[in-house]
């Protein structure tokens, strides 16, 4: 198998904004996966595949986070943040756009206000979440083309996200779930 079909590229597609927390992506990418010709059950299937991808990091951060504690998370005592309130909706603004979950950051944004936290700390949380999120993408990226480059040594590598799935092409990779000129 060379090549993945539309189809196929729309399931890997709707699979990844799942495992991304990408809303928007999901949104766009869903009547895409129709069109192209995936059934509801497999675009389902997909979905589920993305979540189960995203639980599965989840749980791989949780026993890391452990290591390094040398112990089981309390979660349970957990709730609120150490310190003034502010500074847990900064630390829960900063974990929740690290995610790529703009619903999470936002609904913290405005608790984070209400409990006095100023731009500018609002805005440094956010250049952290985002630079983070970028170090983790290129530290992924890293080891998936260490491994894709190991093991397929010599042949061809992927490409772009196509066009059939994204749309744009033009303006690249992720192109999808980017914010268009229109707004």
């Amino acid at each position: 198998m060379s090549e993945l079909d539309n189809k196929e590229k729309a399931l890997v597609a709707l699979a990844a904004a799942m495992a991304a927390g990408c809303i928007r992506c999901a949104e766009k990418l869903h009547p895409m996966g129709l069109a192209a010709g995936a059934s509801t059950n497999e675009i389902e299937w997909a979905l589920h595949e993305g979540l189960r991808a995203r639980e599965s990091a989840t749980t791989i951060m949780r026993r890391k986070a452990e290591a390094l504690l040398d112990r089981p998370l309390k979660l349970a005592a957990m709730g609120g943040g150490e310190g003034p309130a502010h500074v847990a909706e900064l630390v829960r603004i900063g974990a929740a756009a690290a995610a790529n979950s703009a619903a999470e950051a936002t609904r913290h944004l405005e608790v984070a206000r209400l409990s006095g936290a100023g731009a500018p700390a609002i805005a440094t949380a956010l250049a952290i979440a985002r630079t983070v999120r970028s170090k983790a993408a290129g530290y992924a990226d890293e080891a998936i083309d260490a491994f894709r480059d190991g093991a397929h040594s010599g042949k061809e590598r992927g490409g772009d996200v196509p066009a059939a799935v994204c749309g744009d092409v033009a303006r690249g990779p992720g192109a999808c779930c980017a914010p268009s000129p229109e707004g």
